[in-house]
């Protein structure tokens, strides 16, 4: 990859959005909004409140995982970045796992 390329500076954009995302996503009201109406629609579909195995589904850097798995649910994450992957895991969240749904190429992590 050349220095100062498209897609090099398309990379570190990428690449910083997971690091604002990690650090604002406990504090900015659309990441709590977006987590309160999951763990509202968890609590309507699950009227013993019990604990369920959830996939989290593009789990991005962790934080419903995290909440989730406080309330004593065993969760799963699935996202296709590794970099993201990479800030999931400082919420020592396992199991982890790296797919690309339409090439269905995974990778335990």
């Amino acid at each position: 990859m050349k220095s100062g390329s498209i897609f090099e500076g398309e990379l570190l954009v990428y690449l910083t959005e997971y690091q604002r995302n990690f650090e604002l996503e406990k504090t900015y009201w659309w990441f709590i909004g977006v987590r309160r109406m999951v763990k509202t629609l968890i609590a309507l579909c699950n009227p013993r409140r019990g604990p369920l195995k959830i996939l989290d589904i593009g789990c991005g850097t962790g934080a419903l995982m995290d909440d989730l798995t406080a309330q004593g649910h065993n969760v799963w994450g699935l996202d296709i970045s590794q970099e993201a992957l990479k800030f999931c895991r400082m919420h020592l969240l396992f199991p982890l796992a790296m797919e690309h749904a339409r090439r269905g190429q995974r990778a335990q992590t």
